[in-house]
């Protein structure tokens, strides 16, 4: 396996692999590899979590978080390299530098792995060829999910924007019709102009003869890259947006999962005080920024449309609701590494054969409501920074 961050990089932080992976590592031999953004360490306060059942639902959960920040604090660095005939199967990328066809670690660390596998070398052999001129992958494990689109790959496009001295190809897994449509335009607003994109069937090999690799901006699901996530923040929102607007987010009418079963009465207790009910599914996705750049405070069922919130103001009030058990540190890191504050509000799950993060449930719409008058007079009172002091300087990123 060829790792084009490096040992010596790993060595100071970000691989959080088996140690001993690392020196079994092939270094890229035929290519240069520039470093996009250096690793950097920060560290993440727990939120204010909202009890579910027991008693101690909520001092457990914050322990979780605690651990977790002990452990995974370090962001690798990205890099950047101008790959030759690499093949591209099941969000894999595969180089020969002299060794034969071989991953890229990047590609398919221990969180991908739980996702993905390996394709068979003569299978790769049979890779039909890309587009000539310079491509550049946008895909990973969670291609088919908005947030991850947002978080893990579209990240990746400003570094990749820069490195390039020529037009790009962008190469992305295809999904489905909206999120595809979805993919095209937040390209296109990235860059000013329509792109010239490339969809594949994720699970058929293809070969591009030039590749413009960079590494992920995220270790899933809980290290971000602060600098790359900022930067595309600044490409995407207005800088005259105003904070005024206040949204509770439903989950798309479509969706089959983590439904919140009294979201009529959420809804209704959440009108006085101004709220509007979105479903961000329904927008475009300038439409989605605009709404979240003008937001004063967010209350959402947790899901791939709050992952929005990356376009919403530093001091923003963000209020999630999930079902209890549901630990998922995507959006709390996320939340840390933007500067917002978080809070999560657990509801008692619904008795199903699903999966408990697949469960439906109901919240305390009483609960809600508290939260959100606490949140709102904290705003008015200009209480509280938000978490800026989170992370040490990672740089002003151009």
């Amino acid at each position: 396996m060829i790792s084009l961050v490096g040992r010596n990089a790993y060595r100071s932080g970000g691989f959080y692999d088996e140690p001993t992976r690392l020196d079994a590592f092939l270094e890229l031999k035929s290519r240069a590899v520039r470093t996009a953004l250096p690793h950097v360490d920060y560290s993440r306060p727990s939120g204010v979590l909202g009890p579910a059942g027991a008693p101690d639902y909520a001092d457990k959960m914050r322990d979780w978080y605690r651990q977790l920040d002990k452990t995974f604090h370090t962001a690798a660095p990205v890099v950047s390299c101008e790959l030759r005939d690499a093949v591209i199967c099941n969000q894999i990328v595969y180089i020969d530098d002299g060794d034969g066809l071989l991953p890229i670690y990047e590609s398919f660390r221990n969180s991908d792995s739980l996702h993905i596998s390996l394709a068979e070398t003569s299978r790769l052999e049979r890779a039909t060829n890309l587009p000539e001129g310079l491509c550049c992958y946008l895909g990973s494990v969670g291609y088919g999910n908005y947030g991850h689109w947002l978080v893990d790959d579209l990240s990746r496009a400003p570094i990749a924007g820069r490195a390039a001295r020529e037009p790009l190809t962008w190469i992305v897994p295809l999904h489905a019709p909206d999120l595809d449509r979805a993919k095209a335009l937040s390209l296109e607003r990235l860059f000013g102009a329509p792109q010239n994109i490339v969809f594949v069937a994720s699970d058929q090999p293809v070969r591009a003869h030039r590749l413009l690799y960079v590494s992920p901006t995220s270790y899933h699901p809980m290290v971000k890259s602060a600098a790359a996530l900022q930067d595309l923040r600044r490409a995407l929102i207005d800088p005259q947006s105003k904070a005024k607007r206040r949204l509770f987010i439903r989950r798309s009418a479509g969706a089959m999962c983590r439904r919140l079963l009294n979201i009529d009465a959420v809804e209704e207790a959440l009108r006085p005080s101004g709220f509007e009910c979105l479903d961000p599914g329904l927008l475009t996705f300038d439409e989605q920024v605009k709404a979240f750049s003008e937001a004063e405070i967010v209350v959402g069922v947790m899901g791939a449309a709050m992952a929005n919130t990356l376009f919403c103001p530093d001091d923003v009030k963000l209020l999630y609701l999930t079902t209890e058990e549901f630990g998922d540190p995507f959006f709390w890191d996320l939340a840390a590494i933007l500067g917002q504050d978080y809070r999560c509000l657990y509801g008692l799950r619904q008795e199903s054969d699903l999966p408990i993060h697949f469960s439906d449930f109901r919240v305390d719409s009483s609960a809600v409501l508290e939260h959100v008058q606490e949140l709102l007079a904290q705003r008015s009172r200009r209480a509280g920074r938000g978490w800026r002091q989170l992370f040490a300087k990672w740089g002003d990123v151009r």
